[in-house]
């Protein structure tokens, strides 16, 4: 989905890559098999972070959304 956005947007240059949680698989656009790094290296630490921040921060996003909303009706 965050490929088709980008494209639709007209930023299909941008590089983008996905992190699934339970087995901090890395999946990249070009490749069929998912990329595992071992779990103490500081680049999955890095990107666990980016990860779990961009989800608080849309959780955060989405919270005020519906404040607006039930306060609109």
């Amino acid at each position: 989905m965050a490929l088709k956005t980008l494209k639709k947007m007209g930023l299909e240059k941008l590089e983008c890559i996905s992190l699934a949680k339970e087995n901090e698989e890395i999946f990249l656009p070009f490749s069929e098999t998912p990329l595992i790094l071992p779990k103490n290296r500081k680049e999955l630490k890095i990107l666990q972070h980016i990860r779990d921040e961009s989800h608080r921060f849309g959780l955060d996003y989405n919270r005020k959304l519906r404040k607006i909303t039930i306060k609109e009706e």
